[in-house]
């Protein structure tokens, strides 16, 4: 990664903390606020309780959040944070915090059990629910090193040897992730069992400099959803398609499906299987069946933190055996909420990947591992534009392959804003 690449990566993300700092939900006083002594702390709590109560969970959940920025560990702060979020429409975010407060020590049994029913009642609400998340990052290549330039290629019996001319990508560019959901409650399911029917669109979008390094995805996605008081059950069919550089590169078709435990801990384990039937190539002429399985488990712990485990396999099968492969990974991440409002998310993987046969023209099949660590540094506490909270993500990898021309070390650096709220 050249100097430039680093110095305008790091000013972008220096760019999106030093901007939000005087936008904390507490007043700035140009000086580093005191930590405030408990009847202050417990004021503040009770004007939270209070805009709770006249409908206001936005504000309340501001306030919570501000009070957990000096004491990440205040269970009961951050159960009614979790309420809040709920009351608020933020379901995905209410349900980790409530996972949180069940790790907390010294939880009472009758507290516990109504953390759960909310749990179940985010899986089972109705309407709509909506997240994105806006950064500026390099895009693929942006910072690597590959280990050479050169590479053999097969042509009439011989073995030839070729320099790649590796475009230099852009410093940086925009993207944009997010999912609409809407949901249903139908009266199917018997006893204490909750049933839905669900929509959900699912997508991304990265533009910068040229159209080189553009790409577009979308995913369609409609299924029954069974929920029972500490597990979930879900069937869907899907649908998608893919861009690079703003032509088609891929349309798939499948099934999926999946369980997920929910322990009285906050210990919860998800597993997951789908098949696809993909479509790609610069004419859609070419067919391949994709499948692939996943299991996770999440262990929040001290009231504040989650370590988590994910493991997952995808197989192709293709008519041009060169399509073919198998790839495999494994996560392990850990996340923790400091004083100071700052949430650090670390995570390591492993990832391997192995090619059926060589691809035209190449004398050897692709087989490939890759490691490396990533990094997300979020500040919780700060709200723009009335929604967002910055991050920066930081990462480094290694790929090592068969052919020394894939193989390379990398770099990156990214910047945006994500839901607060």
């Amino acid at each position: 990664m050249n100097a430039l690449r680093i110095l305008t990566a790091a000013a972008l993300a220096a760019a999106v903390f030093t901007t939000a700092l005087p936008m904390r939900a507490e007043a700035q006083t140009g000086a580093a606020t005191p930590a405030r002594a408990p009847g202050q702390m417990e004021a503040e709590f009770q004007g939270a309780l209070r805009a709770m109560a006249e409908g206001r969970p936005q504000s309340a959940a501001r306030r919570l959040r501000a009070l957990l920025a000096e004491d990440p560990s205040l269970v009961r702060v951050r159960l009614e944070l979790a309420r809040a979020l709920f009351e608020a429409g933020r379901f995905g975010q209410a349900r980790d915090e409530f996972r949180l407060v069940l790790s907390g020590g010294g939880l009472p049994d009758p507290v516990r059990t109504r953390v759960l029913r909310y749990i179940r009642e985010i899986d089972d609400r109705r309407g709509w629910r909506l997240d994105f998340t806006l950064g500026l990052e390099a895009p693929p290549g942006a910072g690597r090193a590959y280990d050479t330039d050169e590479i053999e290629v097969t042509f009439g019996g011989q073995t030839l040897v070729f320099e790649m001319d590796r475009e230099a990508p852009p410093d940086t560019g925009l993207a944009l992730e997010g999912g609409l959901r809407r949901q249903w409650a139908l009266e199917l399911a018997p006893g204490d069992a909750g049933a839905a029917a669900y929509a959900q669109i699912e997508g991304d979008l990265y533009q910068t400099e040229g159209e080189a390094y553009d790409r577009e995805s979308g995913d369609l996605a409609l299924g029954l959803q069974f929920t029972w008081p500490q597990r979930t059950v879900f069937v869907e069919a899907t649908a998608g398609r893919s861009w690079a550089g703003h032509d088609l590169s891929e349309t798939r078709v499948g099934m999926r499906s999946g369980v997920s435990f929910q322990r009285a801990s906050g210990l919860r384990t998800t597993l997951e299987a789908g098949l696809q039937e993909v479509r790609f190539g610069r004419e859609g002429d070419q067919e391949a069946t994709r499948g692939q399985i996943a299991l996770e488990v999440a262990r929040p712990l001290e009231g504040r933190a989650q370590l988590s485990l994910e493991g997952s396999y995808q197989r192709q099968n293709a008519e041009d055996p060169s399509q073919a492969y198998d790839f495999a990974e494994l996560r392990l991440g850990y996340s923790k909420e400091f004083a100071g409002g700052w949430r650090i998310a670390p995570e390591v993987y492993l990832q391997g990947f192995r090619q059926e046969e060589p691809t035209a023209g190449l004398s050897e099949r692709r087989i490939e591992t890759e490691y490396g660590v990533e990094m997300r540094i979020e500040k919780t506490e700060v709200v723009l534009l009335g929604r967002f909270s910055p991050y920066v993500d930081l990462g480094a990898a290694r790929r090592e392959s068969s052919i020394e021309a894939y193989g390379y070390r990398d770099l990156s650096i990214g910047a945006g804003l994500t839901n607060a709220f």
